[in-house]
């Protein structure tokens, strides 16, 4: 878990043969996620034990991720993975300058990719590159901009949830080329432009 922080730049090859059951990224200051920051086997084992805690994770992927559920009492924000079979990257709550093409292209086999309640300056296109996980969810972030392409092609996805988000100015294919299995794009506030203007 990396919590509260600043980092500067997440540079090129900063996650270098990491094996773990889960990446937290929360309340960081970050001015740029350069491509192929997590290219080094960044992978996943499922027999790793799990944090027991992982709070700001949004209704609609709870409801829809295998093995998450709801503990405490009534009302708490407090959440668990149920098991080991459910992994996952999760970058909430950051402030985060730009998020380079191919950032992710590197990361293999989460469960689930949650990008949420982020500050976010540029996605450029292709920001997931080559990565596989069985779902990725990008919901509720504020982005000043947005390349065209910015999540494609996720061809090893199964699941792309995009919700909720307020996007200042999106180039006009900025969600398309995905080719993941199944893809939900509701309740964005989109305003259409150019990226690189």
């Amino acid at each position: 878990q990396l919590i509260g922080v600043s980092v500067g730049i997440v540079q090129s090859g900063a996650f270098t043969q990491v094996q773990t059951g889960s990446l937290v990224v929360s309340g960081v200051n970050i001015s740029e996620i350069e491509t192929k920051a997590f290219s080094s086997s960044v992978s996943f084992a499922k027999d790793f034990s799990l944090p027991s805690s992982l709070n700001a994770l949004p209704d609609p992927v709870k409801d829809r991720v295998p093995d998450l559920h709801s503990i405490g009492f009534t009302g708490c924000e407090d959440r668990a993975i149920a098991n080991a079979r459910s992994t996952f990257v999760s970058i909430v709550s950051n402030q985060i300058g730009l998020i380079a093409s191919d950032a992710f292209t590197g990361a293999t086999m989460p469960t689930l990719l949650n990008l949420h309640d982020n500050q976010i300056g540029l996605i450029e296109g292709k920001v997931f590159g080559s990565m596989t996980a069985s779902m990725v969810t990008v919901s509720h972030n504020n982005v000043e901009a947005m390349a065209a392409q910015a999540f494609a092609p996720l061809k090893n996805t199964n699941k792309l949830f995009i919700f909720g988000n307020v996007i200042e100015c999106a180039a006009d294919d900025a969600f398309g080329g995905v080719e993941s299995d199944d893809v939900i794009n509701e309740d964005n506030d989109v305003t259409p432009g150019s990226a690189d203007s």
